[in-house]
Parts: C-alpha cells; sequence; structure tokens
C-alpha cells in the first residue's frame, strides 16, 4: 500500500506545472546576490529565460491568438476569420511572426532594469520575476477568438504590464 502511495505522488507531483527550476542552469544558485552572480552569470541566466521563453510560450495557443488578431484585423466577416487563422498557423504572415516576437520579447531580462553590480537581492527574486512574466504571457493566449468579429482590436491586446515583483527588484537594483 505505501508503494502505491508512493508511486500516485510522484504521478500527482509529474503533472504539476513547471517553476524556475526547470529553466535555471543548475550552476547557478538562486540564494546567492545578483551581484555576486555577476554580469556574466546573469547573461547565463537571462540566455536560459529567453530559450525556455521561445520554447514553452511560443505555444500552439499563443500562436493562434496572434494569428485571430491579424485575422480580426483583416478579414469582414467571423467565417473568413476563421479560415484566415488556419492558414495563418500554416504559414505564419511576416506581421505576424514579428508580433509575436514582441510579446515574447516582453518575458525578458531587459524588462526588469536590474543592475547586477551592487545588487544585494538574491537571484531568486529575479527568477521569481520572470516566472511572473511568463505567467501575463500565458494569459494572453486565450485572450481573442473570432467570435469577437466586429469588436475592434485593441492595439495593445498583446502587451503585458510588470508585475510588481519585477517594478520592486528595478527600483532596489
Amino acid at each position: 500500500m505505501t508503494t502505491r502511495l508512493a508511486a500516485l505522488t510522484i504521478l500527482a507531483l509529474a503533472g504539476c506545472p513547471s517553476t524556475s527550476g526547470d529553466w535555471v542552469p543548475d550552476d547557478i544558485d538562486e540564494q546567492q546576490t545578483l551581484d555576486r552572480l555577476g554580469q556574466a552569470g546573469y547573461q547565463k541566466l537571462c540566455s536560459a529565460f529567453d530559450d525556455f521563453v521561445h520554447d514553452q510560450y511560443r505555444s500552439n495557443y499563443l500562436i493562434r491568438a496572434v494569428c485571430t488578431a491579424h485575422a480580426l484585423q483583416t478579414t469582414d466577416n467571423a467565417v473568413m476569420c476563421g479560415e484566415a487563422v488556419d492558414a495563418c498557423l500554416d504559414t505564419l504572415p511576416a506581421p505576424v511572426e514579428a508580433q509575436l516576437e514582441q510579446i515574447l520579447a516582453q518575458a525578458d531580462c531587459s524588462a526588469v532594469d536590474a543592475m547586477v553590480t551592487g545588487c544585494s537581492s538574491p537571484v531568486s527574486k529575479l527568477t521569481g520575476c520572470l516566472d511572473e512574466l511568463g505567467t501575463k504571457i500565458d494569459q494572453i493566449e486565450f485572450s481573442l477568438t473570432c467570435a469577437a468579429f466586429g469588436s475592434p482590436v485593441p492595439q495593445d491586446w498583446w502587451k503585458v504590464s510588470l508585475p510588481p515583483s519585477c517594478s520592486a527588484l528595478g527600483e532596489s537594483c
């Protein structure tokens, strides 16, 4: 019975959403300060997060949202919108690719504006901030559908606000 419970626990944990530990390089200690991490470590951490963002957040749902926004702006009715979304998913037009990159760029170390030198905040504050930015990207994945046809698409539908944890980190460093 105990073995069965342990197996169920392992299976349950395997289904849990990913955490910053999944993308943080093994040789970076999240408890050390950003100052101690140094510029090279900071760049390594930021590069790892950028790779993670492009692998994880460039999901079919996010691509569909960008294709839907493009279709809502370039078609005349909901049926045409749906067809345009399908065509877009087959081959991304340049404007859709550019907007997708703008969305992903929001979940980046440069959005935080933290100075590494002299910063006594732990690396975990930065990884937590970046994880929150990723969560905000997740939220826009489901923001548009062709059912919204006839309603204007706000020009800033894809923008995310900087989480308070990121603002605080930027101010303290």
